[in-house]
């Protein structure tokens, strides 16, 4: 059980086994071999929620025929995990749809709660503590270093250490039928949860 797969979630995939199905967000690794649950039990935590952030340009026509511009500002929230360390940084693999914004939207590109035919003038992205968070100094502000939308992925710098994953990342090729996973992550940006499963289809996107 050694690699970590990127899809529409983050998965950890090893050897078939049969898995049960959670009812609700848990903590339950017992569908795990004993060496992953026993890794997972001791790793410091890897996974991040992010807040992303995206501000807009709207323009409109006054009554009087002048144009005008007003601004507004949308956030989402995602996951990251921390996989690897480049110095004094730490890099993070998340969704390219948690990372990335249109640059200006219209009816093929729509963000929720602005108009078409705004552009948009700035976006951050930071690791907080989850959708509640208001307190913004102990913020961690990221980077993106690359985004891949085919593929639905993104890469993100810290400039600072974080704990990483015990896990390499994997091919997603490499998944069978009935191996067992693991689903990480920061459900509505809310909590942290773990989910374990199992793959009833590696060739379902």
């Amino acid at each position: 059980m050694r690699r970590l797969v990127v899809t529409a979630v983050v998965a950890l995939a090893g050897p078939a086994q049969a898995a049960t199905y959670c009812s609700a967000y848990s903590e339950d690794l017992s569908a795990l071999s004993p060496k992953a649950r026993d890794t997972e039990a001791h790793a410091a935590q890897y996974t991040f929620a992010i807040r992303t952030s995206a501000t807009y340009e709207c323009p409109w026509y006054a009554p009087d025929g002048s144009l005008r511009r007003t601004r507004q500002s949308v956030q989402a929230h995602g996951t990251g995990f921390a996989y690897r360390l480049d110095g004094g940084d730490t890099l993070l693999v998340t969704n390219d749809h948690v990372a990335s914004w249109p640059a200006a939207t219209d009816a093929d590109h729509p963000v929720d709660g602005v108009a078409a035919g705004c552009r948009r003038i700035g976006t951050s992205l930071k690791i907080v503590d989850d959708d509640h968070d208001t307190y913004a100094a102990d913020d961690i502000p990221l980077e993106l270093v690359v985004t891949d939308p085919a593929l639905d992925v993104a890469i993100l710098r810290a400039h600072q250490k974080l704990p990483i994953m015990p896990w390499r990342i994997g091919d997603s090729g490499a998944l069978s039928t009935r191996d067992g996973v693991e689903i990480k992550g920061f459900p509505l940006g809310e909590l942290a949860s773990t989910n374990v499963g199992k793959v009833t289809s590696p060739f379902d996107h």
